[in-house]
């Protein structure tokens, strides 16, 4: 079986680095494209239902903090990544929890 996109979850846990680097080897063995995704863990549910006013300063600081907390992580992708020729990546940042992002990126996936 050959798979065309491996989805890899990326945070700052000090498995994150060996996570990224084993589905970069499956990414290369197969010529797949790998998608590296970050969420800020706040469930994307928060958002639809308007729980929180976007508009306030509070929740506005809070939800920066938490995607550059993400977004950091995919920094650590990007780099592990870059050193892998011939490796086709991309980097998502969700506004979700873990479990709802994963769930909802691997229906796009062959691997995750």
């Amino acid at each position: 079986m050959s798979y065309k996109s491996i989805l890899v979850h990326t945070d700052q846990t000090p498995q994150c680095a060996e996570r990224i680097r084993m589905a970069a080897a499956i990414a290369v063995e197969h010529k797949a494209h790998l998608i590296g995704t970050a969420m800020t863990g706040i469930s994307h549910v928060v958002f639809e239902a308007g729980a929180f006013d976007q508009h306030d300063p509070l929740f506005d600081q809070h939800i920066r903090v938490l995607r550059a907390y993400a977004d950091k992580s995919l920094e650590l992708f990007e780099q592990l990544a870059e050193t892998i020729p011939e490796l086709s990546t991309e980097s998502r940042l969700l506004d979700d929890d873990v479990v709802g992002g994963v769930s909802l990126q691997s229906r796009y996936a062959d691997l995750v």
